[in-house]
């Protein structure tokens, strides 16, 4: 095959090369980026269930009527 251009990848090539990368970074990286978004989805999540239990008590468009 020494007429094909060597840059150009298979597909296959293209995957192991993709799977190699992942698969370098430190498993310390990836658990701190897990824990960053477990953090940000339980605030979202703390902050959504306060404002859903006032809407509750004081009732869903109730504001402003008599």
């Amino acid at each position: 095959m020494p007429d094909k251009n060597q840059t150009e990848l298979t597909p296959w090539q293209k995957f192991e090369n993709a799977m190699r990368q992942i698969v370098k970074v430190p498993y310390s990286q990836v658990k701190a980026q897990l824990d960053a978004e477990k953090e940000a989805k339980k605030y979202k999540r703390t902050r959504k269930s306060k404002l859903s239990a006032v809407r509750a008590l004081y009732g869903k468009g109730q504001r402003g009527r008599s």
